[in-house]
């Protein structure tokens, strides 16, 4: 017996014979071209990854002293429902199950049809005649078919050609897209000029802010609503993050909310028909001592209790799911680690978008390139706000500008406990698949995972001083280049393509502000931390609630502004006032 394996990489393809014993007897490699469309992207012509797949089995099988017989055998993909619980195109979010029918099944009766009209068989002319039931009926004995790719069966065209006669394909809808390669679609959300007055005004184009205005809309009604955003949708944070999304926190309050949050992030890409890459590839956060393993377990324990899931790992279990770590080390030595399988990572400025383009589709104004230079105040409350492009009056106003909170809620004659920090992340090179999971160093700050396009994306600590800058210092790159090597080596191999820093808004607490200002008809959304990416979905659903219903949701309860003046704070982080020490 002997084994041919096939390596399909992303210059060339390999094919190896090993023998009973897995030694290599044969091989051959040829590689093939790149073509570049444009700065960043890379294609590969799907000729040339088949012909050189042949090329390179048939050259190591001659080699290995095989006769070689070509034939034709069946591809299978991994994307359209080949087996239980695999995506589909439409689950995915790559195109609406309107548009997938369209052309799929109107297409296709549409060809069948044309088919026979062509080959004017007196008998059977037109699809509509064609019984459904005898279309490759399926002989006794036969087994079930596995593929499920389009939630659609052929024997159902002839009644949907009744249904749907189409004489001429260019009547079907998207088609035309389709062959022009889908460059002529309209832009995913309006670009309307700003009314002069609106119900709610949302300060903020990023992700908390577009979940919100999304969410007044669709959870109770509220669509007289402007999002506007002094540059592009998604240009601050929900842009500049390291996309992990997890509920792993340990203090009531923060844990039922987050777990609000992860549910949501579950359903997301349903609910927006938008694929936001969201991946629950699980995530490990590593300990190193006797103390830690303990912290961990009452994390887990708490996790557990809130409903969430956590299982607790020794060294071995660890070495077993992340082998590549440097187990030998003695400084931080690896104790275990706490493992949270549905935490995992999503594409933040995926998730802008789809929030975007469903907000806009239920009559949300998203205003670009309109910076907010004042709030009106009139005896006490809110009466509208003052932007580049014209006074807005509103009943209601939502700050939600993260790291700039403390700028804009100036403008209303607030101080809040906010200090904006630096946070620094970092991506490399594409590589081949190397790290599964979500990984956090328990003794440097230091997390790390893969992208779906391969970079490896990583990040570590604040930069330990206030400041408003998107980048961060170089001290902070070493420490977190640092931290990254002693956890596992093989990273010094990759070279690092580019960095950014998102504007942190620290509370002393560690804890999230959700909640209504002291003047009437303004509110608050801010004090992060690390938390901002993973709680989009759930500070949107609150904040929506607090402003249409004028109560605080449930789960954001105990994220009140008045509580570092009583003294019922949210420690998470146990880091008190000082947000460097965070």
């Amino acid at each position: 017996m002997q084994i041919l394996a096939i390596d399909q990489g992303t210059t060339s393809s390999r094919a190896i014979v090993f023998d009973r014993g897995f030694k290599v007897i044969a091989s051959a490699q040829q590689e093939f071209t790149q073509h570049y469309p444009a700065s960043g992207w890379v294609e590969h012509d799907p000729a040339d990854l088949w012909q050189t797949t042949l090329a390179t089995c048939r050259a190591a099988l001659e080699q290995a002293g095989a006769e070689v017989v070509e034939v034709d055998f069946p591809l299978v993909t991994n994307y359209e429902g080949d087996r239980p619980g695999a995506p589909k195109l439409h689950t995915r979010g790559l195109v609406s199950a309107e548009y997938l029918r369209r052309e799929i099944v109107d297409l296709s009766a549409f060809g069948w049809d044309d088919f026979l009209r062509a080959n004017a068989d007196p008998n059977l002319n037109r699809l509509a005649d064609v019984n459904g039931a005898q279309i490759f009926p399926r002989p006794p004995g036969a087994l079930p078919d596995r593929y499920t790719g389009f939630d659609d069966d052929i024997a159902h065209y002839p009644a949907h050609a009744r249904a749907h006669p189409c004489a001429d394909y260019r009547t079907i809808p998207h088609l035309a897209e389709g062959l022009r390669g889908n460059r002529g679609w309209k832009p995913a959300w309006r670009d309307p000029a700003p009314k002069s007055d609106y119900d709610v005004v949302i300060i903020g184009g990023g992700g908390h802010g577009l979940a919100t205005a999304y969410y007044l809309a669709r959870n109770h009604g509220i669509t007289n609503v402007a999002v506007l955003e002094k540059g592009y949708l998604g240009s601050g944070n929900i842009g500049r993050n390291t996309t992990i999304v997890r509920a792993n926190y340990f203090l009531p309050g923060n844990s039922e909310f987050y777990s609000l949050s992860l549910r949501l992030w579950e359903g997301l890409e349903a609910e927006l028909n938008y694929n936001v890459m969201h991946s629950q590839r699980g995530l490990i956060n590593l300990f190193h001592s006797d103390g830690q393993r303990d912290a961990f377990v009452r994390r887990g324990n708490a996790m557990v209790n809130q409903g969430d899931d956590a299982i607790l790992l020794d060294r071995e279990g660890v070495r077993r799911m992340l082998p590549y770590l440097d187990f030998e080390q003695t400084r931080f030595p690896i104790y275990g680690g706490l493992y949270h399988p549905r935490g995992g990572t999503a594409r933040h400025d995926a998730v802008a978008w789809g929030y975007a383009r469903a907000a806009d589709r239920r009559g949300i104004d998203l205003i670009e390139n309109c910076e907010v230079t004042g709030i009106d105040i009139e005896g006490g409350r809110v009466t509208g706000v003052q932007t580049t492009r014209g006074a807005i009056r509103a009943n209601k106003v939502a700050m939600v500008v993260a790291g700039r909170s403390s700028q804009v809620a100036a403008m209303a004659g607030l101080r809040l406990p906010i200090e904006s920090h630096v946070l620094q992340a970092f991506v490399t090179e594409g590589l081949k698949p190397c790290i599964d999971h979500v990984v956090s160093f328990g003794m440097g700050h230091f997390y790390i995972s893969q992208s779906d396009k391969g970079g490896l994306v990583f990040g570590g600590d604040l930069d330990f001083y206030a400041s408003y800058a998107a980048r961060g210092n170089l001290p902070m790159v070493e420490h977190v280049m640092e931290a990254g090597m002693t956890l596992m080596p093989m990273i010094g191999r990759a070279k690092v393509l580019r960095s950014w820093g998102g504007i942190m808004d620290m509370s002393p607490d560690g804890s999230p502000i959700i909640d209504k200002a002291p003047v009437e008809g303004l509110f608050i959304n801010c004090g992060w931390n690390y938390g901002g990416f993973k709680a989009v979905p759930a500070s949107g659903w609150c904040l929506a609630h607090l402003m249409a219903t004028d109560t605080p949701h449930p789960v954001a309860r105990r994220f009140r502004l008045d509580r570092f003046a009583t003294g019922h704070l949210l420690d998470e982080e146990g880091t008190g006032s000082q947000h460097n020490l965070h």
